[in-house]
């Protein structure tokens, strides 16, 4: 391992990627900005790139290395020039919701970007301007998508499927790719662009044949914990995947095993994994704040990156312990919200409603239905309704601990339609 440290950044790393010559390594996090690595030494290259007004989500080179794009939180798509680190032009807007993922085109002419308003949207990079109407994902949250290699399809991955695009007409080629029982993270092309590989929140791997749209294999399994991330290697030989039980596994395309024991050294959840274009080194970004690159060939960890940065919160997402709600920041966890015990405050029937709750051990205590209410207990009571536009802070892939500590008092006693919270809300027969 070196000793100079990739320091910089001063929250976590969401995403990360090699340039095409392998020289340099992009970074995108929640700290709101962009920074270029040199993959030799570790040191950044220049002076961050900064414009974004939120989170940097996604990251990626443009085929020439000469151009970076990124999506962030604050809805926008931003185009950098490598060089500089200035934006090349103003930032590509129409997305009205969280931009989760980014890609450029085969011939780095187009951008496709994938969001929270449940749209895939095409780009020409010297306009910013959108080629067409966007690409209606339905009642999904379209959180990964990628170019095939020849450029005329997108593929995404949402709710429990991948969806493959025809990118002239906008249409969804159907049937959709179906199997994971859960989120689908990531997706990528094989470099040949007959086979797609997905990760999930299900802890699984598949790999998909684009023209029958089955699986080749079963599942790949041996993570932990969800897949946050998934790539081909250059020559479509191997597998990287990066998970939330912290590690980095590679596996063999063609069998689906494993292998060697998984890369270890991350101390969270690793959100973002990438090959160098040569196929020989992984660059993984994680929520510890660091940035690692890893030989393939030794098994060993080159660069430890991103040290001493100050904290970040992704997403919240209420759940419930005892009488406890608590948001599911992955570090700042101390702001904790405890039901008031006040009789006059509206939750009068705490005991009630809690009493026939699983221990802390058994996930999945509190549930969000499709129209925005929280659901808890096998009872699917109706506990608090979320907007819309929040929903995926509340409920996130990421997050999933809850901890029974209180910190502030809900108060509920001026809510506007009182004790009978439930009722404000008209189901539908």
């Amino acid at each position: 391992m070196l000793q100079l440290p990739f320091k910089g950044h001063e929250d976590y790393v969401l995403s990360v990627a090699f340039s095409p010559d392998g020289e340099h390594i992009v970074s995108g996090s929640s700290d709101k900005t962009i920074r270029l690595w040199n993959a030799k030494t570790g040191r950044m290259l220049q002076l961050p790139f900064e414009g974004h007004e939120s989170w940097v989500r996604s990251v990626a080179f443009s085929p020439d290395g000469k151009c970076i794009v990124s999506g962030s939180s604050d809805k926008t798509i931003r185009l950098w020039d490598t060089k500089t680190g200035k934006m090349l032009q103003p930032p590509f807007e129409g997305h009205k919701n969280l931009i989760l993922s980014v890609s450029f085109s085969p011939d780095g002419k187009h951008i496709v970007s994938g969001s929270c308003d449940k749209t895939i949207r095409l780009w020409d990079i010297e306009t910013g301007k959108m080629l067409q109407p966007p690409f209606e994902s339905q009642e999904d949250l379209v959180l990964s998508v990628a170019f095939s290699p020849d450029g005329k399809h997108i593929v995404s991955g949402s709710d429990n499927k991948i969806q493959l695009w025809d990118i002239k007409t906008g249409e969804m080629l159907q049937p959709p790719l179906e199997g994971h029982k859960d989120w689908v993270w990531s997706v990528a092309f094989s470099p040949d662009g007959k086979h797609i590989v997905s990760g999930s929140r299900d802890k699984t791997i598949r790999l998909w044949d684009t023209k029958t749209r089955k699986m080749l294999q079963p599942p790949l399994e041996g993570h932990e914990d969800c897949v946050r991330s998934v790539a081909f290697s250059p020559d479509g030989r191997w597998i990287v995947s990066g998970s939330d039980d912290n590690k980095v596994q590679l596996w063999d395309a063609k069998t689906g095993q494993m292998l060697w024991p998984s890369f270890e050294g991350h101390k969270d959840h690793v959100l973002s994994v990438a090959f160098s274009q040569d196929g020989k080194c992984i660059v993984s970004g994680s929520s510890d704040k660091t940035i690692r690159l890893w030989d393939i060939e030794t098994k060993e960890m080159l660069q430890l990156a991103l040290e001493n940065h100050s904290s970040w919160v992704q997403s919240t997402l209420f759940s419930l312990y005892g009488k406890f709600i608590v948001p599911g920041s992955m570090l700042e966890r101390q702001h904790l919200i405890l039901f008031s015990p006040h009789p006059k405050h509206a939750l009068i029937d705490d005991t009630e409603l809690l009493h026939d709750i699983t221990p802390l051990s058994q996930s999945k205590l509190v549930e969000m239905t499709s129209s925005g209410w929280l659901c808890i207990g096998p009872k699917n009571k109706m506990l608090l309704w979320i907007p819309p536009i929040y929903h995926l802070f509340w409920y996130s892939p990421i997050t999933h601990m809850i901890i029974p500590v209180p910190d502030s008092l809900l108060d509920l006693s001026n809510m506007a339609h009182g004790s009978s919270w439930e009722l404000c809300y008209l189901k539908e027969t």
